[in-house]
């Protein structure tokens, strides 16, 4: 099966931005704007992340997950960050977005919020995210959802990741946004099942084949789609 392509990007009201690394970013425009071009940029699919997450969470104020409703966009629509249950419970009536990624939520234990997914959209709209940090020593951290700080990588938390969503991202929190810099050989290590396992931060086209050998189902850039800058 031919792995699938992605483009992360952090959404504020009814703009999109890009990552050039933890909090720095550059606006792209109206979503709009950018829906409309995705396609030629050979995208497959697109995950929009709340600020609430990083790399934009504390200045802008929530995306306007609402207006999905009004446009059209021509790919899988993913969403992730303040996935409250009156959000979700919206997006779910209105049927405009394909899945839905929690990354607070495991941590939390938390599942009431994925379990109203999974029931009434299924377990295939599941996505879960597992903000990583790599360190010197090739030791992995995870990000804590109170976002102030790191904390070990546990076996248990990549196993409930996988027992509860039907893809789990690892995504490479120190290499966000820098193109040609995502921990490939360190994160790999702790990959369970690569047909479910979805790699973003630092992808680049070298990975993205490395991915691809591995059978790892998709790769999600959130640089150098819209922008050729190498950071």
């Amino acid at each position: 099966m031919r792995m699938r392509k992605g483009f992360t990007v952090c959404g504020s009201e009814n703009n999109l931005f890009q990552s050039f690394g933890f909090e720095s970013y550059r606006s792209l425009g109206s979503d709009t704007l950018i829906f409309e071009h995705l396609e030629r940029h050979g995208v497959d699919e697109l995950l929009i992340v709340s600020p609430i997450s990083n790399p934009i969470y504390e200045p802008y104020r929530r995306y306007n997950f609402d207006g999905l409703e009004k446009m059209y966009v021509g790919i899988p629509v993913i969403v992730g960050g303040e996935m409250s249950d009156s959000v979700v419970s919206a997006l779910l009536e209105k049927g405009c977005v394909e899945r839905f990624m929690f990354s607070g939520s495991l941590q939390d234990n938390q599942n009431k919020v994925i379990d109203k997914v999974t029931r009434e959209a299924g377990r295939q709209a599941v996505l879960g995210c597992l903000a990583l940090r790599v360190d010197g020593d090739q030791q992995i951290w995870l990000f804590e959802n109170s976002h102030k700080g790191y904390r070990k990588l546990k076996s248990y938390d990549i196993d409930r990741a996988y027992d509860i969503c039907d893809e789990v991202i690892f995504q490479d929190m120190g290499s966000y946004g820098r193109a040609k810099h995502f921990s490939y050989d360190a994160i790999l290590r702790v990959i369970r099942h690569p047909n479910r396992s979805i790699l973003n931060g630092g992808i680049d086209p070298f990975r993205e084949k490395l991915a691809s050998k591995a059978g790892i189902a998709a790769v999600y850039y959130d640089n150098t789609v819209m922008h050729s800058e190498n950071r």
